[in-house]
């Protein structure tokens, strides 16, 4: 490892690690979306004795699917702003560490 970064290049590493995954998303949005499919199945092959269980689970999961997304790109969004938070939060906490390690 580096042993003197500058400030740039952690907060960048720091960004990095704080970028929101878009896989995830994917994955989390394909299991939300699968009951809504499947109702659309029910409704395809008119085999209704299931589509109650199937509606439920459409309503339960369709609001999660959007929530999902409007999570990732707020995400996306504020990810920079918490990386120099936790930046300068980490400064703050290794001073104070010194200043404790000098008395």
């Amino acid at each position: 490892m580096r042993k003197n970064k500058t400030k740039e290049t952690s907060l960048k590493d720091l960004e990095k690690l704080l970028k929101p995954k878009l896989i995830a998303h994917i994955c989390y949005g394909l299991i939300y979306i699968g009951p809504y499919l499947h109702l659309y199945l029910i409704h395809i092959e008119k085999s209704y004795e299931r589509l109650l269980t199937a509606t439920i689970l459409t309503g339960i999961c369709l609001p999660l699917f959007t929530l999902n997304w409007v999570w990732y790109f707020y995400e996306l969004k504020h990810y920079k702003s918490a990386a120099k938070e936790l930046y300068e939060e980490s400064i703050i906490n290794m001073e104070e560490c010194n200043s404790k390690e000098e008395v």
